[in-house]
Parts: structure tokens; sequence; C-alpha cells
């Protein structure tokens, strides 16, 4: 997971260099739907450790999801270069919030979950999670 989380950073954020006008920013937001809680902890943690601001609209133990908390911008002094959301309610809330073009690539192994979204939505049928790897 941590591999993927780091090639989606690499891939589809514009977050790298002091250069980019803070305007033309932006990080992927990233959605694990069934991973056990544990495991995402453990990988937030692990990505914590190494230095990455891990931000997941979540703003204190036992807080209410905050849209406007995941919304903060990111910027070459924030580190921030990929959001987290913990849940589907929370993308939801997110697509429904959004401040700017958003698009949707869902990849899934048995069939897409529902996601209302008018932007541009894609699935992505895939075999196994490493095949994520090979597309993006």
């Amino acid at each position: 997971m941590k591999e993927l989380v780091l090639l989606l950073k690499t891939k589809w954020s514009k977050n790298k260099t002091k250069t980019i006008p803070d305007t033309d920013r932006f990080v992927p937001l990233i959605y694990f739907k069934g991973i056990q809680e544990s495991v995402l902890v453990d990988l937030k943690t692990d990505l914590q450790k190494d230095g990455y601001v891990i931000n997941d609209g979540y703003d204190f133990m036992n807080a209410n999801f905050n849209v406007n908390s995941l919304n903060i911008r990111p910027t070459f002094s924030n580190k921030v270069f990929f959001k987290f959301i913990n849940k589907q309610q929370d993308l939801e809330k997110i697509l429904n919030n959004l401040d700017r073009t958003g698009e949707v690539y869902q990849f899934f192994i048995d069939r897409p979950t529902t996601i209302v979204f008018t932007g541009k939505h894609i699935e992505i049928e895939i075999k196994e999670i490493e095949d994520i790897k090979n597309i993006i």
C-alpha cells in the first residue's frame, strides 16, 4: 500500500517545487474502500515517520469529519503531497464540496462502488492491486 501511495504522489501531485504558484498546486485524494482501520492507521503512521504530512479531514481524536480541513491547499512549505479519505461518507462530502475541478479514477476488482459525481469519473477493472502500478 505504501508503495502505491508514493507512486500516486509522484505521478499525481503537483507540489514538488517552490516555483509552482500556490493556485496551481494539487495533490491526489486517496480512498481505499474496505481497508481495515488498523491497516490504514499503520500506513499513515509509516508515511508520517518518513516525514509526510497526513491530512484526512479529522483535526483531532474523535473529531467529526471536517471537509474544510481537507480542503487546505497544498503548499511547498506545508509538505502536503497526498490526502486520505477514510470513509465512503467522507468521499461523498468531499465530492459535493469541491472548490476546483475534480476527477475520480476508481480501480475495482469485483464491481465498482456507486459514486455520485457529476465530473469526470473513470472506472478501471483490475485483477489485483499490483495492476494499479502498471496503469498509473
